[in-house]
Formats: structure tokens, C-alpha cells, sequence
């Protein structure tokens, strides 16, 4: 059962407000889903500024409930509200900074925004990535975008430079394994 807090200002206890922002993060992604085309009352504008304003008053209530301040700076950067956008990353970073799976949710809306990003946000997002590249997994998908894309293998590479050797050579095993092999 989830229990209200008497300091949350949305009424809703923790359990309620996790799957809550779950299924904003779902659908802020899901702009052209057969889902939300199967409800004409609701445009996507209005949901994005709904889970934007939920976001943001679990956050505000919570102000290290990461996950909050995720969805907010998705919901920000979909609106071009850059400068809350960084912000709100930088939070959410600070506030989480080893949980995975959000981490991998703010490097998905970093890198959807890279050019729009802070100096501190840009930080935040190193760390993001550095995360993920020694995640057991996201390293496959962080790996098959290296072989890929040349510059984000510039990114990463900038990060694994600062990495600890066992961590370098996990990523390079993978890459290894994912990349075609040249016939003998």
C-alpha cells in the first residue's frame, strides 16, 4: 500500500508517484503511439505539459527524487526550455548519480539535446555516459554506437581515457564481440 506523505504536495504516496513518472517517461517518448492516437481528446502538447507539471511538483516536493527530475528536463527539452532542461539534468544527476536506469534515461534526453547542453549539464552527461559504458547493460548499445557514430566514439573515448583499466577493457571485449570478423 502506498502511504501519503504529509509533505508531498501532490497527495500521492511514493509508489504511486514512481509509476506515475514511469508512465510520463514512457509517453513523453511515444509521441506517434497507436495509444495516444486512440485518444483524440488529448494532444501530445497537453500530456507533455501534464507529466512536465507533475514532474515538477514531485520534484519540487521531493527535490532528490531523481527520477522527477528526470521526466521534468525530458518534458523541458521537448519544449525547448533549455535552461530548465539543464538544470533540471544537472539535478537529477546529482541526486541519483549511480542509478542506472535513470541514468540511462538522462543520457537518452542529453544526447537528444547535446547542443543545448551546459557546461554542467555536459559534465553531468560525462558522468551519465561513464555509467553506462560500465553497465553490463547498456555497454552493448553504447558499444555498437561507438563502432557507428564518430562522434560520439569521441565522446566516449574522452571518457574511457579517465577509466580504470578493467572497466577500458570490459568496454573493448565488447566491442570486440560486436563487430563483424574479417573472413580468413
Amino acid at each position: 500500500m502506498s502511504m501519503r506523505s504529509e509533505h508531498d504536495a501532490t497527495g500521492l504516496g511514493v509508489i504511486t508517484r514512481f509509476e506515475l513518472l514511469a508512465t510520463c517517461e514512457i509517453a513523453l517518448r511515444s509521441r506517434n503511439s497507436f495509444e495516444l492516437r486512440l485518444m483524440p481528446q488529448f494532444s501530445y502538447g497537453e500530456l507533455l505539459e501534464r507529466c512536465r507539471t507533475i514532474a515538477e511538483s514531485i520534484a519540487q516536493a521531493s527535490p532528490n527524487f531523481s527520477l522527477a527530475l528526470a521526466v521534468a528536463a525530458d518534458a523541458a527539452g521537448r519544449q525547448q526550455d533549455w535552461h530548465s532542461m539543464n538544470r533540471f539534468l544537472v539535478a537529477s544527476q546529482k541526486s541519483g548519480p549511480n542509478e542506472q536506469v535513470i541514468g540511462r534515461y538522462r543520457f537518452r534526453v542529453a544526447e537528444e539535446n547535446l547542443t543545448q547542453l551546459t557546461p554542467a549539464a555536459k559534465h553531468s552527461y560525462e558522468s551519465d555516459l561513464r555509467l553506462q559504458v560500465v553497465s553490463k547493460k547498456s555497454t552493448p548499445y553504447i558499444a555498437r554506437r561507438y563502432a557507428s557514430d564518430e562522434a560520439f566514439r569521441e565522446r566516449v573515448a574522452a571518457v574511457l581515457s579517465e577509466m580504470d583499466h578493467a572497466d577500458i577493457q570490459r568496454f573493448i571485449r565488447t566491442l570486440r564481440s560486436m563487430l563483424p570478423r574479417a573472413p580468413q
